[in-house]
C-alpha cells in the first residue's frame, strides 16, 4: 500500500500483501528475497542451503533481515579499525 505525504518522501508499506500497483503501461512488482540481498551486500548463496538449494529460512525472514540490517560493507568499513595494528 502505497501512502502519500507533504514534504516527504512516498513509501511502500511491505506489511501489506497486495501491493502491487499499476500505472499505465509499467507494473511496479515486489523485489525477490535475493534482489533484497544483493542491495545490502550480501553474498548470493548466503540463505540457500547448498544441498538441497532451498532457502535455509523463510522469505518473511530474508525480507527482514534485508530490511532491518545494516550493509555489509558499512559494517565492514566501520569496523575496519579493529584489524588496523597501531
Amino acid at each position: 500500500r502505497g501512502r502519500k505525504m507533504e514534504n516527504k518522501s512516498n513509501t511502500l508499506m511491505a506489511k501489506e500483501t497486495d501491493f502491487m500497483q499499476y500505472t499505465n503501461d509499467f507494473r511496479i512488482r515486489r523485489l525477490t528475497p535475493i534482489e533484497c540481498a544483493r542491495l545490502q551486500t550480501i553474498p548470493d548463496g548466503y540463505f540457500i542451503n547448498k544441498q538441497t538449494g532451498k532457502y535455509i529460512v523463510s522469505e518473511t525472514q530474508i525480507y527482514r533481515q534485508c530490511g532491518n540490517g545494516w550493509t555489509v560493507d558499512v559494517i565492514a568499513y566501520l569496523l575496519g579499525f579493529m584489524n588496523k595494528k597501531k
